[in-house]
Parts: C-alpha cells; structure tokens; sequence
C-alpha cells in the first residue's frame, strides 16, 4: 500500500508581499487563527498560511494536499495565470502586488498590477469592494491603526500619486496627493505625538512627512521634505513612532526623526560590496532592523548601532518581503522564486525583543500609583476626670491613641469610663 506522506501548495510565479495577521485585544474576536500570514503572487492569487496544524475554523480548514495553507483567494476568476509556463516579465499586468490588513484584522486590502484595488472581508473571505484606483501598478498600501481615531486607507503607484480612502465612506476617495515626481515606492501613516501623519518615499529620491488638518476638511499638509542622494526603495515605522527607517539603493539604511526630519543614523544595511537595499523591516520591539538586498541575502542589525548580528542565504531570487512573527521565534520571507522561508531566531534574540516589547507596554499603559494615606499620633485626654487623674495623664502621656485622620471620632462614653478607671488605678499605684 502507498500514501501520501507530505506535499504543499505553492504559488507557481513570483510572490511579492508577505503580511501577518495581527494580535487583536481580549475583547476582539480573531477571524483568522492566531500566527496567520497572507502572501500575494503574480499568479493572480492571495493564500493564507499557518504552521500550527491544529488552527482552523469554519472558512478557514486546512487544506488535505497541503498541511500549511488554510485558503487560496483567486483574483483572476478565469485562472489562466496558474498554469502559465512562461517567466514573469516586467511588461505583464497580471498579479496581485502588494497586501496590507487593517490593525482590527476585519479587512484585508490587495493592490494588483494594473492599478486596482480590492478588499476583502477576512471574516467570509468575500470581496467587498473592487477600486479603479491608479493608472499604474499598485506598489504599497496602508492602513491608518485605529488608535489614531480615524479609518483611512493610502496607497502608491508608479502613476507618482498617492491616494487616501476613508473606510468609515465605503472607501470614497478623500484626498490625492502628488508631491513626487516619480514612482512612489512605499507609504505608511504613523501617529506622532498624537497627530497622524502620512510618510513616503518615491524614486525621485524624495521623503516627504505630510501632517493630517481637520478644518475644514480632513486633508494632509506637507511638514517635511528630505532629499537623499539615493532613491529610496522602502520604509518602515519604529514602534515608539519617533523614527522612519528607509532602504536606499546605495545599500544604506536610514534612521530619520519623524517630529523634526532630521538624520539620527545611518550605517550599510548589507555586507555585499554591490547591490541595492530591496526591503527593510522594524521588529515589534524595535530593536533589531532586517534588510534584504539584491544579491540575494538577508541580514538583521541592531536598530541603534547598526551592528550586523546575523545573515542568511537561500534565496534564489530577490527578496521582496520579510517579516517578523508576532510571537518573535521566526522571520519569514518570500521571493521571486516562489518559495516562502521561516527562518528560526535565536532564544537571545527572541527574549530581548519579548523583553523589550513589554516595556513598551509598559510605558504605554502605565500601573496607577497607590496613594498612602497620612496617619498622625494624637494625644486625646479624658473629657471630665478628677485633677490628680488629668495631672497624671500629663506626667506620663500614658493615655495616647494612635488613629486615622480622616477617620477620628470622639470617644464614646463607654471608652470613657473605662478609661477613668484605668487611670484611677494607675494613679493608686503610684501613690502606694
């Protein structure tokens, strides 16, 4: 008798996002299993992954051909590019581009190769809206979090516009935004100092920080405009939202201050002495930066000195995304070839940033201070008693009673009784 052992459904042509299901709050129900991803190819597919084999639900079962993949979204509904033989090409306008998922983990958003927009709801997996936003591919999409009070959508085309969409609108149109001269690689919003802003980055080698205005309509207004000498081909956000890390073409990461636009580090984001810088990721905790470059290689860094801790290889193809895990064991990262790696960090590395990331916390959500109450000594004679009792009492401090504050009460008559009596006899002692 022969079985099955193992087998897996791949994407058949180049993947080109990778995006995690995010960790919701005690109160909101997860749609997805805990330690989902999503990867997007130019086979004109979404697939949703989880290496637990134990996670699934209703929609979301695992596959009998392929332990790992739990769902398959098929954007072409015709197929064609599944079984297309021939290698991707730049002059195609097939395939699903970029992803991004909203941080209450109900939407998921996927820009393809001809310009538009479809989102999905994560809950029956079923389209909900389908956008003819650009006239060029889709290279980024982002989703505002929900802390900043408000619910927009922003993505970047080669087409050198940035358009936002409000979710709370059915996705209408609120404002587009067209600073760059050239494509726009990547874009992101990011809550500083309690204000949204809308960063990006275009291959006119320009970082542009735009500030979000209320009145009289909501609209974003530019704060900062940085020049680089090298085109920037990615950014990320560190999670305190101080810092934007950016991936330049001259193999150089750079950390920019998000309040003032100005440089903080920079320091070479990959050991090899050619190549361009493809992809750079921020863990959770922010202290380590992973970065990916056209030679093929991985390599993660401490975020602050700029230190190379570790590099991979494997690949073989570019890289075109990378991410951590939520619970900071793996980093996964897809490529052109196809193939999906997760790659096992070290115990250090993972206590660190678990360390790191409940200080953050921490900070966010500070314990309230326990208020101690004062509590004073009173010195409380008798009301009435005889002049060789009250005398006494002055000799030896004998009658003091120590109690609250905010609590004293006179003394009852009982109390007071016994109290006369005690000192009575106190008082025949020391005349004995």
């Amino acid at each position: 008798m022969v079985g099955k052992q193992w087998s897996s459904l791949y994407h058949s042509s180049c993947i080109w996002g990778v995006e995690l299901y995010p960790t919701l709050g005690k109160h909101q129900k997860d749609t997805l299993p805990p330690g989902s991803f999503i990867t997007c190819s130019s086979d004109d597919t979404i697939r949703v992954w989880n290496l637990n084999h134990t996670n699934s639900n209703d929609v979301f079962k695992k596959n009998v051909y392929s332990n790992e993949l739990m769902k398959i979204v098929y954007v072409d509904e015709e197929k064609t590019h599944l079984t297309d033989i021939k290698p991707d090409t730049d002059e195609g306008k097939n395939g699903v581009r970029c992803l991004c998922i909203t941080s209450d983990g109900q939407h998921l958003a996927s820009g393809d190769r001809s310009g538009n927009i479809r989102v999905h709801d994560l809950v029956l997996m079923q389209e909900v809206k389908c956008i003819e936003a650009h006239d060029s591919e889709v290279l980024c999409l982002s989703y505002s979090k929900a802390e900043t009070g408000h619910s927009l959508l922003a993505s970047s085309s080669r087409d050198r516009l940035v358009h936002v969409f409000n979710l709370e609108d059915d996705y209408s149109l609120v404002e587009t935004l067209d600073d760059h001269s050239s494509s726009i690689t990547a874009v992101s919003f990011a809550d500083v100092n309690g204000q949204l802003n809308l960063i990006s980055s275009g291959a006119d080698k320009a970082l542009m920080c735009r500030k979000a205005v209320e009145e009289p309509s909501l609209h974003f207004s530019r704060s900062h405009h940085i020049v680089c000498k090298a085109t920037f081909h990615d950014l990320a956000i560190d999670p305190t939202a101080k810092y934007v890390v950016t991936a330049c073409q001259d193999r150089t990461v750079r950390i920019h201050h998000l309040a003032t636009g100005k440089i903080r580090n920079s320091y070479k984001g990959a050991l090899a002495e050619d190549g361009t810088l493809i992809r750079v990721e921020i863990d959770p905790s922010g202290l380590y930066a992973v970065t990916s470059c056209s030679d093929k290689s991985i390599a993660i860094f401490d975020f602050n000195s700029g230190e190379c801790l570790a590099t991979m290889v494997g690949h073989a193809e570019l890289v075109t995304g990378i991410k951590f895990s939520n619970d900071y064991k793996h980093l996964y990262s897809v490529s052109g070839d196809g193939c999906i790696f997760v790659w096992k960090l070290p115990w250090g590395m993972t206590y660190s940033m678990k360390s790191r990331f409940a200080e953050i916390e921490a900070l966010k959500n500070p314990i309230p201070k326990m208020i101690v109450e004062r509590r004073e000594t009173y010195i409380v004679p008798p009301a009435s008693l005889p002049n060789q009792v009250q005398n006494t009492t002055k000799r030896n401090h004998r009658s003091s009673i120590i109690v609250d504050d905010t609590l004293f009460q006179p003394a009852t008559e009982s109390l007071l009784s016994s109290e006369i009596k005690l000192q009575h006899n106190r008082t025949t002692e020391l005349k004995g």
